[in-house]
């Protein structure tokens, strides 16, 4: 998993810029494993939803299958260890992006300070 994944198409793009699947692949590149129903829990999604997500990106090489501990659960898990952008987007997918970047940043924004002797959001991973 040490190599970025590229994204170098419209297609690829396009799949980032959805806000589920933003939030989702923001997840799994934080070394998150996430089942179908972990993901539409962390979504707002039934699982079947999040389940035609999931095989959307993995279709675009995006993510992967991981190992199942009991060989019932289908977790699934970056297939990089970051995303690269090597293509210039249209208007619509850029504004799209823009769009995510900006709501992540109004999250993290909107997020109390830690108190003292409590760890950041950022230290965490969460921003909520």
């Amino acid at each position: 998993m040490g190599r970025d994944v590229e994204l170098d198409d419209l297609g690829r793009m396009r799949a980032i810029a959805h806000p589920v699947r933003w939030q989702v692949l923001k997840e799994l590149y934080s070394g998150a494993v996430l089942t179908a129903t972990q993901a539409g829990e962390l979504t707002g999604l039934s699982a079947s939803a999040m389940s035609y997500h999931l095989q959307h990106l993995a279709k675009l090489g995006l993510i992967e299958r991981d190992a199942s501990a009991d060989g019932r659960e289908r977790p699934w898990k970056a297939a990089g260890s970051g995303l690269r952008m090597s293509a210039q987007p249209d208007a619509t997918v850029g504004a799209a992006m823009m769009q995510n970047l900006l709501a992540d940043l109004a999250r993290l924004l909107a997020t109390p300070p830690p108190g003292p002797g409590e760890a950041s959001p950022a230290a965490t991973g969460s921003a909520e």
